[in-house]
């Protein structure tokens, strides 16, 4: 029976970069896909913001498109800010950073569905093995976590798009708010010139379908479906813990087993990434991670969230108005909304006039 110092169930992008570091680190790391091929199927739109450039080269062929502008819309309103987004195909993006894992030194087993564990034993479909520590980055269904108990609840949003053939700016992004989609928001995510993904999420899971028929059509969005992906998004929880220890084993979940997903953009990879940099020593030593600095930026985006759900079309209009100033534009510019809490910070002293939007009805 082969022995690890630590398996990773999930060969995801967070699943390899820990594996990547954990290797670097020294430890000897077995990494666990129950798929044959990773990247497959398509479950996000594939949009990351520049910080992704301190994770990962950005010239190793993964990029579909490079987008310079954000148009954020609401009913009545429009503001347009710099930014550089990177649309990219997830399957080269999850094989690229599998690759660093293997060149690290990691061992790399596809194929390999994790069902249980006993004690240090790590039961698979078809194989065991030994490891003093299990990490679940395994997807919002984590079986890791199902098996340990480390998350009792999560909640979770569901998110649907179409890959449409219709003409759009391939340099821009576009995010649209809603009353009528108010626990989220809408987007149009250009691959190129003539391909886009149309997408929409919701707590309401039934009501997708319809939420987003309308959005594509109040929006008079024209074309041929070429695709639709679907997939859910795990909302943050910022009571529950990722880790379990008994006598013989470590158990952490990180990605979106865990929940470090961006509630108000949905966005994990760069959460889970700099999760993970907070996490390797407690991780090396078996100890609880206690991630301070991800969670409080999480907890910002989740605050933020819920209190975008009690907005209307007045609201979106005021405050989309609002951010046209030189100032808040300039901010929006600089700071990526992976630093959210300093972004939100200026804002608020730019326009404190703004909470006046965050009410309780």
């Amino acid at each position: 029976m082969k022995s690890f110092d630590c398996a990773i169930i999930g060969a995801g992008p967070t699943g390899s970069y820990l594996a990547e570091q954990l290797s670097i680190k020294g430890l000897k790391v077995g990494l666990f896909e129950k798929k044959k091929a990773v990247g497959k199927p398509i479950q996000c739109t594939g949009l990351l913001t520049k910080e992704i450039e301190k994770y990962a080269d950005i010239n190793s062929g993964f990029v579909d498109n490079i987008t310079e502008k954000i148009r954020l819309c609401s009913k009545n309103n429009e503001l347009v800010i710099k930014s550089k987004e990177y649309v990219v195909d997830r399957e080269k993006f999850d094989n690229y950073f599998l690759d660093r894992a293997k060149n690290a030194g990691a061992k790399v087993f596809l194929g390999q569905e994790f069902v249980n564990c006993k004690e240090n034993k790590i039961i698979f479909s078809n194989n065991s093995i030994n490891s003093a520590r299990i990490i679940g980055c395994d997807g919002p269904l984590s079986r890791v976590n199902k098996v340990f108990g480390i998350i009792k609840k999560m909640k979770y949003l569901l998110g649907k798009q179409f890959v449409i053939k219709t003409k759009a700016k391939s340099d821009e992004y576009k995010a649209y708010f809603d009353e009528e989609f108010r626990d989220f928001f809408a987007w149009q995510v250009p691959v190129s010139k003539d391909l886009s993904r149309v997408g929409i999420a919701s707590e309401n899971h039934s009501s997708v379908n319809e939420k987003l028929n309308f959005f594509i059509k109040s929006r008079k969005i024209k074309g041929k479906i070429r695709g639709i992906n679907a997939g859910l998004i795990p909302l943050f929880n910022p009571f529950a813990s990722n880790y379990f220890k008994s006598r013989k084993i470590s158990a952490y979940l990180f990605g979106d087993a865990a929940g470090f997903v961006k509630a108000s953009t949905g966005g994990g990879i760069i959460p889970s990434f700099k999760a993970i940099d907070e996490s390797l020593k407690s991780i090396i030593n078996g100890k609880k991670p206690f991630l301070f600095n991800s969670k409080k930026e999480l907890c910002a985006h989740l605050l933020a969230h819920n209190m975008m759900k009690k907005f209307n079309d007045n609201d979106y209009d005021s405050i989309i108005g609002s951010l046209k100033t030189k100032k808040s534009v300039k901010i929006l510019q600089e700071i990526s909304r992976d630093d959210f809490i300093r972004m939100g910070a200026k804002l608020l002293i730019n326009n404190p006039w703004i909470l006046r939007h965050f009410r309780i009805h």
